[in-house]
């Protein structure tokens, strides 16, 4: 497993390297085919936030979190990361059950699947990153889905938690 450390504003510390790598030995025994796992450390003020993305075959699970001590930060991150780990492994063996059991399914198991309460539509008309950012902000959403008008890509812009936009580019 290849970690890859990133430090915004900050370098890590080797300890806390070492800390971070001990403490995710666990994900790794959880999932298999992974291929890195990035951490992105940054500090503003007296706040330290680690930003772990683990990148495996066919899936990525992001968590962050954010705090004084690095050490505290850390445990919650990884904590975080193997809730989801658990929650994923637990939906993929729930339709690996759903699948091939000889029993009918009742109803109540259907009641735990993912409810869609509204459905919108609408005609995309090609635009730029900027015209989708104020289109966005004229709706008062907090992402806007646009075909780009240079690439006639799919693309989405978010508004991130900074107060600055974010551009997601599909291929």
């Amino acid at each position: 497993m290849e970690v890859i450390f990133k430090g915004r504003h900050v370098s890590i510390p080797d300890n806390i390297k070492e800390y971070i790598q001990k403490k995710l030995v666990p994900v790794e025994r959880h999932l298999e085919n992974i291929d890195n796992i990035t951490v992105v450390a940054s500090s503003v003020k007296n706040t330290t936030s680690i930003e772990v993305t683990v990148n495996a075959k066919g899936l990525i699970i992001r968590a962050q979190e954010s705090g004084m001590d690095w050490r505290n930060v850390v445990d919650d991150v990884v904590e975080k990361l193997e809730s989801q780990i658990r929650k994923y492994k637990g939906k993929k063996y729930d339709r690996f059950r759903k699948g091939y059991a000889f029993e009918p399914i009742e109803e109540e198991e259907e009641e735990e699947s993912v409810k869609i309460d509204k459905v919108k539509e609408f005609t995309m008309k090609p635009m730029s990153a900027e015209e989708a950012v104020l289109q966005m902000e004229l709706l008062g959403h907090n992402f806007f889905v646009f075909r780009d008008a240079d690439t006639d890509k799919i693309n989405v812009v978010y508004k991130r938690k900074n107060g600055g936009y974010g551009l997601i580019i599909t291929n």
